[in-house]
């Protein structure tokens, strides 16, 4: 008799166990349901969004010039790649077109490469004729320019407006140029 009370016991108290873990997951999925239907799981930033100012940073680019956010006014392509980052390999050939087909040239085109020397090798040969480029070893150290941009992920793209402010960023390049990029042609 001991033995089936005891059994009936350790039978009831994983019943209870299994009741609340299933309350649980049901009240974790009607929060993820309320936040899909409000829209709250977009994609995630991965830099600072738009209408936001980057903060201060001063770099040197692989070719000695010194960049600083003031340098940076007007308007510009910004993009943030890692040599191990397989979606960054992808993206780069876009890059290199488009900061190729900017008005102003190299002088309007900021690439940041996250990594050290052997690795970084094969982004800087693509990006350097076109663009900028500054090697940052993380993007966790104040003052870099990969920490002013607030990036979280990569690749990272932002297009600056002519105030120096993001007009636009995420993981992939627009399809099309930009509206303020192109006026810079006229």
């Amino acid at each position: 008799m001991p033995y089936v009370v005891s059994a009936t016991v350790v039978i009831g108290a994983v019943a209870i166990l299994n009741l609340i873990l299933t309350f649980g997951v049901i009240r974790r999925l009607r929060e993820h349901s309320e936040l899909l239907a409000a829209g709250g799981a977009g994609e995630p930033e991965v830099m600072l969004s738009a209408g936001a100012a980057p903060a201060e940073f001063a770099a040197t680019t692989t070719d000695g010039t010194r960049v600083t956010r003031d340098d940076l006014a007007g308007e510009t392509l910004i993009g943030v790649f890692s040599p191990g980052c397989q979606p960054c390999k992808e993206q780069a050939p876009r890059f290199v077109e488009r900061a190729g087909a900017l008005p102003g040239g190299r002088s309007q085109a900021l690439a940041v490469v996250i990594g050290e020397q052997p690795a970084v090798q094969e982004l800087l040969r693509q990006l350097e004729p076109v663009a900028r480029v500054v090697i940052e070893r993380d993007i966790k150290t104040e003052g870099t320019v990969s920490h002013a941009f607030g990036v979280r992920a990569f690749p990272a793209f932002a297009t600056l407006d002519r105030d120096g402010l993001v007009a636009s960023s995420g993981w992939q390049l627009p399809e099309q140029p930009t509206a303020h990029l192109t006026s810079l042609a006229s």
